[in-house]
């Protein structure tokens, strides 16, 4: 399963412009990076969130090549718990809940705080 994961990653480029956020996710979603800059940039026009989700995906997406830092836990590891969970990819559930913990005036902390009780822990994270 880790594979396929794996596989599946949401990384950013190493040949990518900034950071190579648009870059990566222009390859991730099969489109053209040129394409994912331009709305990019007119999300930063626009509506003044590009720019920090730029900075919020440079901060979670790992480097390709460095997939396996994806998988580590990070902050107590509730997004690696809820993401293994719903078997899903894990750095879009770290984009939502770091988005989410901003708008949200601290109930998403208290919530992140009530699934580090409640979601089951594998042993390899227990030292």
């Amino acid at each position: 399963m880790k594979s396929m994961r794996l596989r599946n990653q949401w990384t950013r480029s190493s040949d990518g412009w900034v950071a190579g956020v648009c870059q990566g996710l222009g390859e991730r979603l099969d489109l053209n990076p040129a394409m994912v800059r331009l709305v990019w940039f007119l999300s930063v026009l626009f509506f003044g969130v590009g720019l920090l989700l730029y900075f919020v995906c440079a901060f979670v997406m790992p480097v390709e090549g460095n997939e396996e830092s994806a998988l580590q836990p990070k902050l107590l590891g509730v997004c690696y718990r809820l993401s293994e969970k719903l078997d899903i990819d894990v750095v879009p559930v770290r984009i939502f809940t770091v988005f989410a913990f901003l708008g949200s005036a601290g109930v998403v902390f208290l919530a992140y705080l009530l699934l580090h009780i409640l979601l089951p822990r594998e042993s390899r994270f227990q030292e």
